[in-house]
């Protein structure tokens, strides 16, 4: 009897043993995968996230369609949901590409950055040139920009297209705020593919 006892309490044990081995992976993958979507989720709104690119204005560093990377730490911490940033340790800089809030809709563009606080502008014999910088600007089409200001105001900055012919930018709408400013692009990515290509 004392030995049936000790049978059917290894049995028991080994069952016990059984089920902790089967539950140990499942809660192991569980954590793992709990882990990876928390750091992803920080990753992409704090640091880097994806867009694509919609329009020709950036033709042709960017096409419509191109997958571009955007750096969200590039000039400073965004406060989450709110996009406006908690402080600042970089301003864009002539060149960068950046990705702003158009200042009339309020939705994304991605423009480089062409002419920062301070450059001068000037207007002369119809020529618009900002940094040394002649800027094509047909005064009929583009009259949101005060090109009398002598140089670019005080955080802010002046953005414009790759492609000038088919850019809705500063010309347009005049000096952005540097505040505007949601991220820096890093790296293109591939074109997606449309349907029926």
């Amino acid at each position: 009897m004392r030995k049936f006892r000790i049978f059917c309490r290894n049995i028991n044990r080994n069952r016990k043993q059984m089920k902790d081995s089967t539950i140990s992976p499942l809660k192991t993958i569980a954590t793992a995968l709990c882990l990876f979507f928390f750091l992803y989720f920080l990753l992409k709104l704090f640091v880097v996230d994806i867009m694509l690119v919609e329009g020709r204005s950036m033709e042709p560093t960017f096409s419509s369609g191109e997958i571009i990377f955007i750096n969200k730490l590039a000039y400073g911490l965004l406060m989450p949901f709110k996009n406006e940033y908690i402080t600042y340790w970089a301003y864009p800089e002539r060149d960068d590409i950046i990705v702003s809030k158009e200042p009339e809709e309020g939705k994304l563009i991605v423009k480089r950055c062409i002419g920062i606080a301070g450059d001068p502008v000037s207007f002369k014999e119809g020529r618009l040139i900002i940094a040394q910088r002649e800027i094509p600007y047909n005064p009929a089409l583009h009259f949101s920009l005060d090109v009398h200001t002598g140089t670019v105001p005080p955080d802010t900055i002046f953005v414009m297209g790759d492609n000038p012919c088919q850019s809705v930018d500063s010309r347009h709408f005049g000096y952005i705020p540097v505040a505007s400013v949601y991220a820096k692009v890093i790296k293109a990515g591939k074109k997606q593919k449309r349907t029926g290509e």
